[in-house]
């Protein structure tokens, strides 16, 4: 980061897709890319500037660059000299991550900009008040872009791994309930905000779960979380509501022909605030496989409110265990060689000039040998198998 400069994003209550969108950014283990995309004409002159364009082969001069998300509420005006029309109220920074890649569509300013970032910490609030105190002093970014180039922040905004959960609830009640709702004003929706830990699994001879760190990518963008055949997982996630909710469910759902576990799990959830997991267990394969987890809320229309249910897929890469199939070719050997050399025998037995080390590996004990270790390779891998 040559200019020691950051990347803002800014997601909207422009549209339903785009509350979604930071929706997703707060629910997101750490690690899991986010895909955000503007026209051109709403990011900064200088982001705009130095995007390169699509499948250029050149280096990307924003790999690895900080993100700062936000969410901003704004309000459509009659006053077209207020950004078309648009007046921004209120921005809320969630979360920081890093940029994967970024690049634009074309030069004009309908074409499209498209930046793929691993969100990683919350924001603490009182941190993200002077995030946006920092903003608003940028004159030519206020009310004007959506995606931009800022300034290094004055304030450290890294927090710690284990203060997320504080942070991530006062990010959720620090939100106005009114900010979730259409610019014209006359749609209300209410969410659920989800923190999603993702994967989990015990370390080997350990008490303690260890969380999977997704992988990343390039060809497609994208994250996903690698998992070993016939091996056991928990995937867990918290919900939270600033006030009491209506009854809604989180659904969990995984392929039946890839996973020995429920493929469907149902969450009823009435509480404000809950922690819940479901287990996860991967068949055997014959070949490495991929797969997915879906994450889907279900909330109700309530009070006239419409209510924002987000879907997330975690694309998961299933491994063969290596030893497992190194075990069964071994056992293959060990039969064919047991075969084999009851096959010598008979010749030996029929032909007094066949060579002597063909007579030695057709000995009973080359056949027992063979045979116990044909069968005990089995018994092995039945037992592994269950």
């Amino acid at each position: 980061m040559s200019d020691n400069k950051i990347i803002f994003l800014l997601s909207s209550n422009a549209s339903k897709e785009y509350m979604l969108d930071m929706l997703e950014v707060l629910a997101l283990p750490f690690g899991m890319v986010q895909h955000f995309r503007y026209q051109l004409k709403r990011i900064g002159e200088e982001l705009k500037e130095k995007l390169p364009l699509k499948d250029i082969t050149k280096k990307n001069p924003f790999k690895n660059y900080k993100v700062v998300i936000c969410y901003l509420y704004q309000e459509k005006t009659n006053q077209e000299k207020t950004n078309n029309g648009w007046k921004w109220i209120k921005i809320y920074p969630v979360r920081t991550g890093v940029l994967m890649d970024a690049y634009k569509t074309g030069e004009k300013d309908e074409d499209i900009a498209h930046f793929y970032f691993k969100v990683d910490a919350y924001i603490p609030y009182d941190k993200g008040n002077k995030i946006v105190g920092e903003i608003k002093e940028w004159n030519d970014i206020w009310n004007k872009t959506y995606a931009f180039l800022g300034k290094n922040l004055k304030n450290n905004i890294n927090t710690l791994e284990k203060e997320r959960y504080l942070a991530f609830h006062k990010i959720c009640t620090s939100f106005k309930k009114e900010h979730f709702r259409s610019p014209e004003g006359n749609i209300e929706y209410y969410p659920v905000f989800c923190l999603i830990e993702g994967l989990k699994t015990f370390k080997k001879n350990e008490k303690n779960k260890e969380t999977l760190t997704p992988e990343y990518d390039p060809l497609t963008h994208k994250s996903y979380y690698t998992i070993v055949e016939n091996s056991r997982y928990s995937f867990e996630f918290r919900t939270f509501f600033p006030e009491e909710p209506p009854e809604f469910q989180i659904i969990v759902e995984s392929d039946k022909k890839l996973f020995s576990t429920p493929p469907k799990y149902e969450f009823k959830i009435s509480s404000r605030y809950t922690e819940e997991n479901c287990a996860l267990i991967s068949r055997f394969l014959e070949s490495d496989a991929w797969t997915g987890i879906s994450y889907i809320t279900e909330l109700k229309e309530s009070g006239g409110k419409k209510p924002l249910n987000i879907s997330i897929n975690f694309p998961i890469k299933i491994v063969r265990k290596r030893w497992y199939r190194f075990l069964e070719a071994l056992s293959d050997i060990g039969f064919g060689i047991g075969t084999g050399a009851i096959a010598l025998r008979a010749a030996s037995m029929s032909f007094s000039d066949i060579p002597s080390i063909l007579k030695f590996f057709s000995s009973w004990w080359t056949i027992v040998v063979a045979y116990f270790i044909w069968a005990l390779l089995k018994v092995i891998i039945k037992l592994q198998r269950g």
